[in-house]
């Protein structure tokens, strides 16, 4: 989901020729990671436990 969010930024971009679009994906996915990834990691790991962590440890964060 987050990497179909940065992806349609840059597409957007770049299909609008907006240098400043480009700009801002890595700015927006620092954003995101801060803002939702990191809080909902957390809840799942309460939510799921050990579960959680070990299905986190066979997938990667953003793939």
């Amino acid at each position: 989901m987050y990497v179909s969010f940065a992806l349609g930024q840059s597409a957007l971009g770049i299909g609008l020729g907006n240098l400043w679009l480009l700009l801002l994906v890595p700015v927006a996915c620092a954003v995101v990671q801060i803002a939702a990834i990191r809080h909902e990691e957390a809840y799942l790991e309460r939510k799921f436990g050990d579960s959680y962590r070990d299905y986190k440890k066979s997938v990667r964060r953003w793939l």
